[in-house]
């Protein structure tokens, strides 16, 4: 490997850092500010709306193409000029050439449409961004670099045996098809032969053999928490839902109970958990967004924060979905969820020794928090350059977390 590999990948680390050091004394310029505690949420609005400006996921999947095939003079025209066409057709081509599936999952929509959605969508999951690693040829730097500018993410997660993986991969230029046999090597592993061993000095994140990557994945395996990792996170989601459930059936704090009150029983004379459904959850924690004509709430669409949320609403569906194990947690449903009990906290008997704290210290006890949940989900630590989490740390530094929380979702639907 040559050693400009090796320095990119330590001005990769270098950047990561330099990232979060930004976005910190970002929040700190929000809540210093002299009327912070007395406008919270419109400070918080104005500060997502300056995040949003900034260039979305298929800006930079637009430029990279153009710039990477410039090269080749696959575009003789000025960036403005090329048409979505174009780049969905390059992007197939290359998925093609590179023998890698445009969809994981067997699916009706044509590789066309998917790839279209690609080139015009804000936000995307970090599987997206792995598989046009592949499909594209793409460095470790530049799929790094993606999932640190285009999404807002953090870089690999090294303690997650796929993203080591593809990490690997990339690092040493290997293709898709060699991905998915570590892939099935890892699935191969059966019986840890040292359960709980300890890392052996792995040069975790610039392996170049498959040997040193072979006894890494065994590590990762040996480690239970990681093993079962998936495992841990619907529990987590589950116990954070019920949670939930349980505050509001007890009217703790929420003012949107109408629903609640509308599915009661006649003879009915409290409110109990059963009686709570995936829609009245999606309706009291977005309690500031309003109902369209057909009384439903509005679509994400139609809110002026679309790029910064859009990913990250936690709707009845997508509720739903994660209950009968179709789709996979990701870290926002579980942060969302934490954030929903603490920032009520002082109406809930298990956080009662929380009430009324001073915001700094609400903010830090819920950091550790999620911080050990996500740790324990297999999953990288809060991370305060995604504007979702930012938007979620202002509001836990505001004097009323919850009130900050719902009044912005509502100020994204006025403007």
């Amino acid at each position: 490997m040559n050693s400009n590999t090796h320095a990119g990948r330590s001005q990769g680390f270098d950047e990561a850092k330099e990232f979060t050091r930004r976005a910190r004394k970002n929040i700190g310029a929000v809540i210093s500010a002299e009327d912070f505690q007395g406008q919270s949420a419109e400070m918080i609005y104005e500060y997502l709306l300056s995040q949003e400006s900034h260039a979305t996921f298929c800006d930079h999947l637009k430029r990279y193409l153009y710039e990477h095939n410039d090269e080749h003079n696959r575009f003789d025209r000025p960036y403005s000029d090329i048409t979505i066409n174009e780049y969905a057709n390059l992007i197939i081509d290359s998925f093609k050439a590179n023998n890698v599936p445009i969809s994981l999952q067997p699916t009706t929509r044509k590789p066309m449409a998917t790839v279209k959605k690609w080139l015009t969508q804000a936000s995307v999951n970090r599987s997206v961004i792995f598989r046009l690693g592949f499909g594209l040829n793409m460095s470790v730097q530049d799929v790094d670099t993606f999932l640190k500018k285009a999404i807002s993410e953090s870089t690999f997660n090294m303690a997650d045996h796929e993203e080591a993986i593809y990490q690997y991969c990339f690092y040493n230029q290997l293709s898709y098809d060699k991905a998915v046999s570590f892939l099935e090597y890892y699935q191969s592993i059966e019986t840890p032969a040292e359960a709980g061993s300890q890392a052996k000095g792995f040069r975790v994140g610039k392996m170049t053999s498959d040997e040193e990557l072979y006894e890494y994945l065994q590590f990762l395996k040996n480690q239970v928490r990681y093993e079962r990792k998936n495992d841990k996170a619907y529990d987590y989601f589950d116990i954070l839902l019920g949670r939930v459930r349980s505050m509001i059936a007890s009217e703790r704090r929420f003012t949107n109970t109408a629903h609640v009150i509308a599915e009661m029983s006649e003879n009915t004379k409290g409110l109990v958990t059963s009686g709570i459904s995936n829609q009245i959850i999606e309706e009291t924690i977005y309690s500031g967004i309003s109902y369209n004509e057909d009384m439903n709430l509005q679509s994400m669409g139609d809110s002026s924060l679309k790029d910064v949320f859009g990913r990250y609403r936690l709707t009845r569906a997508r509720i739903g979905s994660l209950q009968k194990r179709k789709s996979k947690v990701e870290r926002y449903d579980l942060i969302t969820l934490l954030f929903v009990i603490f920032a009520n906290e002082h109406s809930d008997e298990e956080y009662a020794d929380f009430s009324e704290t001073d915001p700094k210290e609400r903010c830090m006890r819920f950091t550790e928090e999620a911080n050990h949940i996500l740790s324990q989900c297999g999953m990288i630590h809060l991370y305060p350059v995604n504007p979702y989490e930012s938007f979620i740390l202002l509001c836990l530094l505001s004097e009323d977390p919850w009130e900050s929380f719902c009044e912005t979702w509502y100020q994204s639907y006025r403007s």
